[in-house]
């Protein structure tokens, strides 16, 4: 009986160290939390039954490879990475118990049947043990990525280090009650737990924390670029009007000389600067910016623009996004004609109730290719890369909003279409 209860916290411990691997080999689940958490308890479930029940190391084996492969599924991967994964984990198991049993039961290992452990703290051990190499791997993945704050890792290193010394001292010593030490040994094992998410729960509000204060910066940032570009239209604004004022007296003087060579040339002079055009001029910062800017050189290239931009000059979108959205948008369009000799562009924008509605339209000889069913990654046949990224980049704001971005192509004619709604 101390035996089976040993090997079903044994089995807690390995189901721990399979849910722990799963992060270090998978960056991104598919599944919904409910389904993952019920993959690891019908994992626990089958591999103890076919342990208690049928004790066959091969249909063992089987059993747990198969439930393992189950697990997998709510990752995002594909399958070699997948196989990869569960050959990886098993051998590791495979190796910890052979290495327990070598260490403490060298007669117990056999060539066909691996490490058949007959202590119930040795079976505890290896659990423990096997809890240790994934929790290391995240951690060093994390601090990889930084992640994770140096100073927490007192807690993470110093309680296992402190754990393992102990568990092998009541191997050693015999006369204590099996029951105390297995009731020791989970003691342990639920201290090292709540280390490791007390650690990960710290590095967690940290990390949230520097990301805001990032975004916070980010959005300064973007608001401090949309002023600049707002007060270099608005200075052009002031530079065409004042110099059509200087020019059309300079004209006047020159007709009074009866000068037709400066006439002509003052006059060529004022209807460039009255081709020059500010295209959006509704008071809100974001769009005006934008718009003006990425559109500066719309006339100097021979591009005929249809635009039509009805917002108001406070909305309530992160300013972050629109730029995100907006300029990806016009980038991709601008990308798109530069060498074509039909050069136009068509936006659209209005504004409704909290609804925002953008729509793009210019000639495309290119290709769009989705990568996946779901149009999550978007790549470009065209000479730029970046392309695609545009792409990704405009789908991630607009998600923040539960919104719906689209693109199409139809006889050679690249449409973008997004919707967003306004959180407040």
């Amino acid at each position: 009986m101390v035996l089976i209860i040993a090997y079903l916290v044994q089995n807690i411990m390995v189901t721990f160290a399979i849910e722990r691997f799963m992060r270090v080999f998978f960056e991104k689940v598919r599944t919904r939390r409910v389904i993952i958490l019920l993959s690891y308890l019908f994992y626990f479930i089958a591999s103890s039954l076919s342990f208690l029940l049928l004790n066959i190391p091969i249909i063992n084996l089987l059993i747990s490879f198969l439930t393992f492969f189950l697990i997998t599924l709510n990752y995002e991967s594909y399958m070699a990475k997948r196989l990869f994964a569960m050959i990886s984990v098993f051998l590791f198991l495979f190796t910890i118990e052979i290495l327990v049993a070598v260490t403490y039961e060298p007669d117990h290992v056999t060539l066909f049947t691996g490490a058949a452990i007959s202590d119930s703290l040795l079976h505890l051990f290896a659990g423990f043990l096997a809890c240790l190499l994934p929790l290391s791997l995240q951690k060093f993945k994390n601090i990889r990525r930084n992640r994770t704050i140096p100073i927490h890792w007192v807690s993470v290193i110093f309680v296992p280090a402190l754990s393992i010394p102990i568990i092998s001292l009541l191997i050693s010593l015999r006369y204590i009650p099996q029951l105390v030490s297995i009731f020791i040994v989970v003691m342990l094992f639920g201290i090292n737990l709540s280390a490791i998410y007390l650690h990960d729960a710290i590095s967690k509000a940290l990390e949230d924390r520097y990301k805001a204060i990032l975004d916070a910066r980010g959005k300064e940032y973007y608001i401090s670029q949309c002023e600049i570009m707002q007060e270099s239209i608005d200075k052009l604004k002031s530079f065409r009007h004042d110099t059509k004022i200087h020019l059309a007296t300079l004209k006047e003087f020159a007709i009074q000389e009866n000068n037709s060579e400066v006439v002509g040339y003052i006059a060529l002079l004022i209807g460039d600067i009255e081709k020059s055009e500010v295209y959006s001029d509704t008071g809100n910062l974001a769009f005006d910016s934008i718009i003006n800017y990425k559109l500066r050189n719309a006339i100097s290239n021979d591009i005929k623009l249809n635009l039509e931009v009805f917002v108001p000059p406070v909305l309530n979108f992160e300013i972050i996004d629109i730029v995100t959205i907006l300029g990806n948008i016009l980038d991709n369009a601008l990308d798109a004609i530069e060498h074509l000799e039909e050069k136009w562009i068509t936006l659209n924008i209005q504004h409704d109730k909290g609804v925002l509605l953008i729509k793009s339209e210019n000639p495309f000889a290119g290709m769009i290719s989705f990568e996946d069913a779901n149009e999550s990654k978007i790549s470009s046949t065209k000479q730029s890369d970046d392309h695609g990224y545009g792409l990704k980049n405009i789908r991630r704001s607009v998600e923040n909003y539960n919104g719906d971005f689209n693109i199409s192509i139809i006889d050679n004619v690249f449409s973008a279409s997004v919707l967003i709604f306004s959180k407040g």
